[in-house]
Order: C-alpha cells, then sequence, then structure tokens
C-alpha cells in the first residue's frame, strides 16, 4: 500500500476491507487482495488499474464513509470483472491492427507512386483514377478503423460502468454510490468512464 500518512490508512482501510468482506459475501466475482495507491488531486475520484490496485485522490478522504463505500465498492468490481484488462486486451488490438493498416497504406503509397509515374508518362485517365482510388483507401481505412475503435472503445468502457455499477448494487453499496453518484454530476463529468 503506497498511502503513507496513519490518519488516511485509518479511515480508508477499514472501509475497503468491509467492501471485500461484502464481496466475497455476496458475489462469486471476488478479489483477494487490493493495493491502494494515494495520488494528490483537489477532486474526489477513484479508479481502478491492473487486477487489484484502486487509486484514490487525497480528496476523496474528505466525503463520508458512506460515499467512499459507494466508490471503493464499484472500483473493487472493475477488478473483480478485470475491467481494465479488457481495455487494454481492446487497445492492444487496436494498436496490432493500426501496424497492419499502416503497412497496407505504406503499400498503397508504394502502388501509388509507381502507378503516378506510368500515369504521367502516359497520360492516361485511368491510370489517374487508379492512382486516386488507391491513394484514398489507404487515408479511409485509417479514418474508418479509428472511428469504429473509438466508438467500441467508448461503448466498452461504458457497459463496464454499468457493471461496476450493479456489483456495488449487489454487494449491498447501491444506494452509497448512487447518492455520490447524483452529488459528483454537479461538480464534474462522468462522461469519460472510469470517473466518480
Amino acid at each position: 500500500m503506497s498511502i503513507r500518512r496513519k490518519d488516511y490508512q485509518i479511515k480508508i482501510v477499514p472501509l475497503l476491507e468491509l467492501v471485500l468482506k461484502k464481496t466475497k459475501e455476496n458475489s462469486p466475482y471476488t478479489v483477494n487482495k487490493v493495493n491502494l495507491t494515494m495520488i494528490h488531486d483537489e477532486t474526489p475520484n477513484a479508479f481502478a488499474v491492473g487486477r487489484k490496485t484502486i487509486c484514490i485522490t487525497d480528496a476523496l478522504l474528505n466525503l463520508s464513509d458512506d460515499d467512499i463505500l459507494g466508490i471503493l465498492a464499484h472500483e473493487v468490481g472493475h477488478l473483480a470483472y478485470g475491467h481494465s484488462i479488457v481495455q487494454l486486451i481492446i487497445g492492444g488490438g487496436n494498436v496490432f491492427i493500426w501496424v497492419a493498416i499502416f503497412l497496407i497504406k505504406i503499400a498503397c503509397w508504394t502502388i501509388t507512386a509507381i502507378l503516378g509515374l506510368f500515369a504521367i508518362r502516359s497520360r492516361r485517365l485511368i491510370s489517374g483514377v487508379l492512382l486516386a482510388g488507391i491513394a484514398s483507401l489507404s487515408s479511409n481505412l485509417i479514418w474508418l478503423w479509428t472511428k469504429f475503435c473509438l466508438l467500441f472503445l467508448r461503448w466498452s468502457m461504458r457497459q463496464n460502468e454499468f457493471v461496476a455499477d450493479e456489483f456495488a448494487y449487489n454487494i449491498g453499496f447501491g444506494n452509497q454510490l448512487a447518492k455520490v453518484i447524483d452529488e459528483s454530476k454537479k461538480y464534474i463529468s462522468i462522461e469519460n468512464g472510469c470517473n466518480i
């Protein structure tokens, strides 16, 4: 645990232990160990990272114990379902496909250069049209893939938020989480996924 201040540990550790106890009692998806990490930020927030880490801001400790319980239950839900790992796989898959499309783009550039030389030499309309088609194909492929991946990633992140909310509810912290979400809409945007 990278929370060094004893007063912070005294406040947060028992709350996390209560959430983990309720998780074991009420869910088939359990988390055996959670590492807490604190980040200095004036906005109360928490997010799950990897398979067993929850990052919290020091401003989160200014909230009531009930609010913190709801938030921790939500973040433990992310850990229990492996949402960070899923997002990493989606991101890794996106990089792999982006590299494949980039190689296609290089091939298109090469073909375009060769056809460009041929079109200039022969001055044929068909060569120019074919050249323009190949040049636009690579650009359109990357544009389409980027839009698709962005939409899929946003959809996946939103689904993960709903699943983590349901997890918190199922282990007994739904009202606390609902209160925090309702109050947080006044202060911060929750549109981007992992924020409370």
